[in-house]
């Protein structure tokens, strides 16, 4: 954003605070708006504030919002805007907390920078950390930082008595969750300025935010109807066709070549299950995949995952196949895959796709933790060259790959990144990291990389 170019359009005025503290600020629009999806809604898209030009945020601390007006001007979160605060990590929480309600995408970006550069040379208000990390959702990127911090501390500093009891004041799923983090955290991390040194970790980048700008573009453009599944089981569903096309490179052929569907903008997929391709279609208005909207019962849910894949496969879904295989790993990092259920699946997918790359190593995993008798594999629904290739990978991966967690910790290995669309790998982690397209969301999420070969 140019401060220079934004500075001479209308302003706008907001209030905040409550009662006798509240503040009126007067600020250029354009320079609220670039910045923040609320205030772009707000300030633009007919509501009444849109009218007024005035906003009342009744609920923010006209302290926080200071500091994000200096951000605003100043483009950057400098130090010295923070001489005059009297609890400084307080405050940066939250300003965190403030950006992440109003859609303020670099402010919380530079405010994880700030924290992390802050602590890599003063300790850790646990009192601050106690009261604040209840308040951010445990996904969130400040909420990871804090406790890998909190982990770092305790390794470099000799920490009294004193300190491991505020340690043990926090909250009991921050302990847990710390305890969790401690398993896999390597040895090699133990000084607090290794967080500062990979801070990128810990930031929201541009691949989200790009697909929701392209989705607010899409959304004012043309439908296309696609007619799915046959007899009584039809459904007919009306899609943004630059959706459609963005996602998928069937949906573009069929959309965009000058095939039939071309002229008449209607596709039939009569060969398509209604209850997939309505997953497909949450998918493409919501950027991720919920477990809600899925059949209940272990069996049908694995089904619907797989048949999801076999779609994404058939109709070119690069980022929807990552994100179902994202979904399937993490299941199955806790329960088996189940065998009773799965014949089908295997004339529908190549030996050399990312699924069976996935299955055979989560079989593979299975037989190592005993969690799978012998027995139930060779009484299962496996193909005889499935069982040939259990036996080839368990020659080729070392004996260190013990544990289904150890596929979803490094699932980008089963994915397609970079390729026709496909988001990038680093992308994809800080997703995942940040609890998108996981069905237990209460699992470790940290991804590392493993040698598979």
């Amino acid at each position: 954003m140019s401060v220079r170019s934004n500075i001479t359009g209308p302003f706008a005025e907001i209030t905040v605070g409550a009662t006798s503290s509240a503040v009126v600020f007067n600020l250029p629009k354009e320079l609220l708006c670039k910045p923040s999806t609320y205030f772009t809604a707000a300030l633009n898209n007919g509501f009444s504030e849109t009218t007024t030009q005035r906003i009342v945020l009744d609920d923010d601390d006209p302290d926080i919002f200071r500091t994000y007006a200096v951000w605003l001007f100043q483009e950057e979160l400098k130090r010295d805007c923070l001489d005059e605060v009297c609890k400084v990590q307080r405050h940066l929480f939250h300003l965190y907390i403030f950006a992440d309600k109003r859609g303020i995408v670099k402010l919380a970006n530079d405010v994880v920078t700030m924290m992390a550069s802050y602590w890599d040379e003063k300790a850790i208000d646990m009192s601050v950390t106690q009261e604040c990390l209840p308040l951010v959702s445990s996904q969130c990127t400040l909420y990871r930082l804090t406790l890998d911090s909190l982990l770092l501390e305790s390794r470099s500093a000799a920490w009294n008595e004193k300190k491991w009891e505020q340690f043990g004041r926090h909250p009991q799923d921050v302990m847990l969750e710390l305890f969790r983090k401690e398993r896999h955290f390597p040895d090699s991390f133990q000084k607090p300025d290794e967080c500062i040194k990979s801070i990128c970790h810990y930031h929201e980048h541009n691949g989200n935010r790009q697909y929701k700008m392209s989705l607010a573009d899409a959304v004012i453009g043309p439908t296309a109807q696609i007619i799915v599944g046959s007899g009584r089981d039809i459904q007919e569903f009306s899609i943004h066709k630059k959706l459609l096309c963005d996602s998928s490179t069937y949906f573009k052929a069929a959309l965009t070549n000058g095939f039939a569907e071309t002229h008449d903008q209607k596709i039939t997929l009569d060969d398509e299950s209604p209850a997939i391709f309505r997953t497909y279609v949450l998918w493409l208005y919501q950027m991720r995949l919920y477990r809600d909207p899925m059949p209940e019962g272990d069996q049908e849910i694995q089904r619907h995952m797989l048949e999801l894949y076999v779609f994404t496969d058939k109709r070119g879904i690069t980022n929807l196949a990552n994100d179902t295989i994202t979904m399937l790993a993490s299941r199955w990092s806790i329960r088996c895959v189940d065998l009773d259920d799965i014949e089908w699946l295997f004339p529908l997918i190549s030996r050399r796709s990312k699924l069976y790359q996935l299955l055979v190593d989560k079989l593979l995993m299975e037989l190592r933790e005993d969690t799978g008798s012998e027995s139930r594999f060779i009484n299962g629904d496996l193909p005889r060259i499935a069982l040939i290739d259990l036996v080839r990978r368990s020659e080729s991966l070392t004996t260190d790959f013990n544990t289904s967690e150890a596929c979803f910790e490094s699932v980008c290995h089963y994915h397609i990144h970079g390729w026709q669309g496909a988001m990038s790998q680093g992308e994809c982690i800080g997703r995942i990291e940040a609890g998108h397209n996981v069905f237990y969301p209460d699992i470790d999420l940290d991804q590392r990389e493993w040698d598979w070969d």
